[in-house]
């Protein structure tokens, strides 16, 4: 019943200066409001950042590079440029020394090549001109994805003569198939699985072995009435008489939602897999059974359940330990946490600002809290003199900060929620990125609502417990 007493004590006085504890509360709510969005914007971005890391293995990509050849429009151009030359000798890597680099690096780094190859082929027969308008044309290599000088590209010159090249009458004729020469730890990090037959094995890339593995979609295309495996794919290439067969040893079992999502489009439905040294760019291999290929770039991809920042400082180290300067690592969670620092940065100096501000309204509210109390000298005064303990008198003005504290917090973590729905809503944030409020949020909200009261109500309730009843009794 006391602490009810003195809460309706506190109410009542609240009413009776309506307006001032109306800027009281209203001062408490903007400035933890702002404090709790910010707080909330950092909450989510790292949250979120943290799990795309985890599950987009665009993150867990790293692309390594030779420097003699590296082109980018990245950050890193501009320092190989300026600050020192390219190094003239370029990268070259054999699979003996990929395979000696994975065995060097913990367990869950993948180290491998990867080639993406586009061909027609004449098993799939297209049924109209606008089909063979949406494929690139024949030849197409792209080394790891990257923009990499050696990127090779094949282009019939007579091209540009409608109706007499050769090329242009196979993409009329054929739809394409995009070959992705690879070596083992590819599938490890992918995580395929196979539903029929194998992948391909060490002695295929040994022996440059012409066989494939088809994807689920392709494999229905290529033979929709018969049992893929043991049968042969064909590919046509620009400048090779006859076309390169490929036996089929595997089929993909269908792709989980998450791996859907690593998938640009549906290539699925024309994607096949081939050893790297069986691709079309070394029709010597094949024939030599060539195992002494070298590559100017790799790339080592990093398991899910990883610490992405931590495997990002062991491949660098790893690297730069065994090629120096002729190598450049290549990273979209290194260059996200770039701009990512850069946005917590200005996050910080508004969060400064905003605590700034909040501070000022708590040396403005201690004030009008003194004023408060300093009007109610003889009151106070009188209720000392008929017994009432200075620590009762403590608790009641300190009750009253507490309660303004609190309603100044509820309202702050309501303005907060509405500023957070406001930026949800706005074109082109929501799509990328959708800000939650969550117990955290709350919870902080509370805290400052709590820690303000604390600021603005002690030194106030204190000086209320001090007043001299006799000195308060002669005041008018």
């Amino acid at each position: 019943m006391i602490l009810i007493d003195k809460l309706s004590w506190s109410l009542r006085h609240c009413r009776k200066r309506f307006f001032e504890s109306l800027l009281i509360v209203f001062a408490i709510g903007l400035g933890i409001a702002v404090i709790v969005a910010i707080l909330s914007i950092v909450f989510n971005t790292q949250s979120q950042l943290a799990d795309v890391m985890g599950r987009d293995e665009y993150f867990r990509t790293f692309r390594i590079y030779s420097a003699a050849n590296f082109s980018s429009f990245s950050s890193q151009e501009p320092i190989l440029s300026i600050v020192k030359e390219r190094p003239e000798t370029p990268l070259q890597i054999s699979l003996a020394e990929l395979d000696n680099l994975q065995n060097s690096l913990p367990e869950g780094m993948h180290v491998f090549v990867e080639q993406n190859f586009s061909y027609p082929s004449p098993l799939l027969p297209l049924s109209d001109e606008e089909d063979a308008q949406q494929f690139p044309q024949e030849g197409y290599v792209s080394l790891t994805s990257g923009r990499v000088d050696e990127t090779v590209t094949v282009k019939d010159e007579e091209s540009d003569v409608q109706g007499t090249s050769e090329n242009e009458t196979i993409h009329e004729q054929y739809d394409t198939i995009f070959l992705t020469a690879t070596t083992l730890p590819y599938f490890d990090f992918k995580q395929f699985e196979v539903a029929l037959g194998n992948w391909f094995v060490a002695e295929d890339i040994e022996k440059s072995n012409q066989v494939i593995v088809l994807t689920d979609k392709l494999a229905k295309r290529l033979f929709p009435e018969e049992a893929p495996i043991g049968k042969q794919v064909l590919i046509s290439q620009f400048g090779i008489d006859g076309d390169i067969q490929y036996e089929v040893i595997g089929v993909l079992a269908p792709l989980s939602e998450e791996q859907e999502q690593n998938v640009f489009f549906d290539e699925r439905a024309k994607q096949a897999y081939i050893p790297v040294t069986a691709a079309p760019r070394y029709p010597e291999a094949a024939a030599d059974g060539n195992r002494d290929i070298e590559f100017g770039s790799f790339i080592i991809g990093v398991d899910a359940e990883m610490d992405v920042a931590k495997s990002a400082e062991i491949i660098q180290a790893e690297i730069s330990q065994r090629y120096g300067e002729l190598a450049i690592v290549q990273n979209y969670y290194l260059s996200s946490q770039s701009a990512d620092d850069q946005i917590q940065s200005i996050y910080i100096i508004i969060g400064i600002f905003a605590s700034l501000g909040l501070v000022i309204a708590v040396i403005n509210i201690l004030n009008l809290m003194l004023a408060r109390v300093l009007k109610r000298t003889k009151s106070v005064g009188l209720s000392i003199a008929l017994g009432a303990y200075k620590r009762s008198v403590f608790s009641q003005f300190f009750l009253e900060a507490l309660l303004l504290g609190i309603i100044g917090a509820v309202l702050g973590i309501l303005f907060s929620f509405g500023l957070l729905q406001i930026i949800n809503n706005i074109p082109g944030i929501a799509s990328g990125m959708k800000l939650v409020f969550g117990f955290k949020e709350i919870l902080t909200g509370c805290g400052l609502g709590l820690l303000v009261s604390l600021l603005f109500g002690i030194y106030p309730a204190y000086q209320g417990a001090q007043i001299n009843p006799v000195d308060a009794l002669r005041t008018d």
